[in-house]
């Protein structure tokens, strides 16, 4: 008698696909490793085609190729476009660009200076300026 019943071809088929998934198992992403995938001009031309209101999020999220949340994020304004991955440089932009430039004028004049020398250098700097505090006073 046991022979006699037939399971549901239908029934089969739906768990032959589940067990496939199963051993298909994808392993997931692992967060905080992610690097953007679009174009700050894109990101910039679906903020304005949300705040004119001739697009919704969703359709911008299409249109751009640029996650809904992120756009979220920089509409209501608690991103800046202009936001770097990372914690924030020790030293203020106009501070080590001064520093590479006096850096490339001595090396022009064939003046030489070690990693460390920088490093020191640099962390007298710091102090004087009050930039911030490093180990061993070395950047």
């Amino acid at each position: 008698m046991l022979n006699s019943i037939r399971p549901n071809d239908n029934l089969i088929k739906q768990l032959s696909l589940f067990l496939e998934c199963v051993q298909k198992k994808v392993q997931r992403k692992k967060r905080g490793n992610y690097a953007a995938k679009y174009d700050k001009d894109l990101l910039k031309k679906a903020i304005e085609a949300i705040e004119n209101g001739t697009m919704f999020y969703r359709k911008a999220e299409k249109t751009f190729n640029v996650p809904r949340s992120t756009l979220e994020n920089h509409v209501s304004g608690k991103y800046d476009i202009n936001v770097r991955m990372g914690r924030k440089p020790a030293l203020p932009e106009e501070v080590e660009n001064k520093i590479v430039d006096t850096r490339k004028v001595a090396s022009k004049q064939g003046i030489g200076i070690t990693r460390s020398q920088l490093l020191r250098r640099t962390g007298e700097l710091c102090k004087r300026l009050r930039v911030t505090s490093f180990k061993n006073a070395q950047p």
